[in-house]
């Protein structure tokens, strides 16, 4: 610490002909007192973190002594009765009941008296013997149809009803085929910028229902993409020419149809 203190003289010296007043010169006066005051406030907290970590392990170790300490209680029992003690003995076991013999009764027999029969039942001889007069000639029946009236006869309908149908035994029909419907989805198709900037692909699945003139209702995206292409996709299958409607039992039905538009950038 002594080697930290400006010696007056040499102070004096740097500074003579220079201002003192302008402040270097008290600092450097009074720097050893800095020096001084910051080494006993390092050394203050070094002590009481030194302090604090020796009563943190005391702390733990009574702790650790507190824990470890076994608790031991003492239960006092009972001494048992003796073995030779004769004032109460245990009732004896009951009997065994007595084996179940199977046994069978009969009543007494009973006279029912059955009815004759109202005709005698005849065998074959006895038919034969009674000479009862069978014909020997065949009875041919009346030739040509028989007098039934039929009503008229027309094609069968089908039961009509307003649920559409899944599938039927007619589907129905983009005009010119499912590769006129591929034509149509690619050249009215419009990439929306949104997906274009973003990179988006990949298939929208639009469901809807051909209804029995073949137009478009109620169109709905099952599976979508987005970026604008679920929209795109909805508009194209709403402004598509009517269909050729699907049959059933030769009747024109609404029926459920899902069309995948596809999403592609070369």
């Amino acid at each position: 610490m002594n080697g930290l203190k400006s010696s007056p003289d040499l102070l004096d010296l740097v500074f003579r002909g220079r201002n003192k007043a302008y402040g270097a010169y008290n600092l450097r006066r009074i720097y050893p007192n800095h020096i001084k005051r910051s080494m006993f406030i390092f050394l203050l907290i070094v002590i009481a973190i030194s302090g604090a970590y020796v009563a943190y392990n005391y702390m733990k170790d009574r702790a650790s002594l507190i824990v470890e300490k076994p608790i031991r209680t003492v239960t006092e029992l009972t001494a048992p009765p003796p073995l030779d003690d004769k004032r109460n003995p245990p009732p004896p076991p009951p009997p065994p009941p007595p084996p179940v013999k199977a046994t069978i009764q009969f009543g007494p027999p009973k006279i029912v008296e059955v009815a004759a029969p109202e005709q005698e039942i005849k065998t074959v001889e006895e038919v034969v013997e009674s000479k009862a007069q069978v014909a020997t000639q065949t009875v041919v029946g009346q030739e040509g149809p028989a007098d039934i009236e039929l009503g008229p006869v027309g094609p069968v309908e089908a039961p009509r009803s307003s649920e559409p149908f899944t599938f039927v035994e007619q589907m129905p029909e983009f005009p010119g085929g499912e590769d006129a419907l591929v034509r149509y989805l690619s050249k009215n198709i419009r990439y929306p910028n949104f997906a274009v900037e973003n990179e988006i692909e990949g298939t929208v699945m639009v469901e809807f229902v051909v209804s029995e003139d073949g137009s478009i209702k109620n169109p709905k995206v099952l599976k979508g993409i987005k970026g604008g292409c679920d929209e795109e996709a909805m508009r194209v299958v709403r402004s598509m020419p009517k269909w050729k409607a699907g049959k059933q039992a030769g009747h024109a039905v609404p029926v459920i149809y899902s069309v995948p538009v596809v999403f592609r950038l070369d």
